[in-house]
C-alpha cells in the first residue's frame, strides 16, 4: 500500500512538472493565465515533493535502518572501549603497586647491602686480635661449629 501511494505520488509530481514546463515555454496559454505565478509555484512544490516521495522513501528507510545499525555499533563498541580501558587501568595500577613494593624491597636490600660492605670494611680495618675480641658469643659459637664440620670430616 505504501508502495502504491509513493507511484501516485510520483506520477502526479511528474504530471505536475510537465505542465509547469509548458506553461513556463508558452505551450499552454491558457493555463499560464489560469494558473498565474503562484499556481506555477504551487504545481513546481507538488511536483518536487511528489518526486521525492517516489524515488527517496526506500532510500530514507534505508539510510535510517543503516544509521540505526551504526548507531547500534558505535554504541557497542564505545561500550567495549570502556570496558577495555578500565582494564587497562586495572592492570597499570597492579603493576605500579608490584613495582613500588619491589622498589621498597630493592632499597631495603640496598640498604643491607651497604651495612654489610660498611662491617666488611671495618673488619678488613682490625687486626686479626682486635677481629677476635669484636666478635659476639653466638658468632664464635658458629666458627667453633665450622671448625669442627672441617675436623670431622678429614
Amino acid at each position: 500500500m505504501n508502495n502504491i501511494l509513493l507511484y501516485v505520488a510520483l506520477g502526479l509530481g511528474i504530471v505536475f512538472l510537465v505542465l509547469l514546463i509548458l506553461a513556463i515555454a508558452g505551450k499552454g496559454e491558457t493555463l499560464r493565465k489560469w494558473l498565474g505565478p503562484i499556481g506555477g509555484l504551487v504545481i513546481a512544490i507538488v511536483a518536487i515533493f511528489g518526486i521525492s516521495q517516489a524515488g527517496g522513501g526506500d532510500a530514507l528507510k534505508k539510510i535510517r535502518e543503516e544509521n540505526a545499525r551504526l548507531e547500534k555499533e558505535l554504541a557497542a563498541l564505545n561500550e567495549r572501549s570502556e570496558k577495555l580501558k578500565s582494564e587497562h587501568e586495572q592492570e597499570k595500577a597492579a603493576y605500579e603497586a608490584k613495582a613500588n613494593a619491589l622498589q621498597v624491597q630493592l632499597d631495603e636490600q640496598e640498604g643491607e647491602r651497604k651495612e654489610l660492605e660498611k662491617k666488611l670494611r671495618d673488619l678488613a680495618a682490625l687486626s686479626p686480635m682486635e677481629w677476635l675480641k669484636s666478635l659476639k658469643p653466638d658468632e664464635i659459637a658458629k666458627i667453633k661449629e665450622e671448625i669442627n664440620k672441617d675436623i670431622d670430616w678429614i
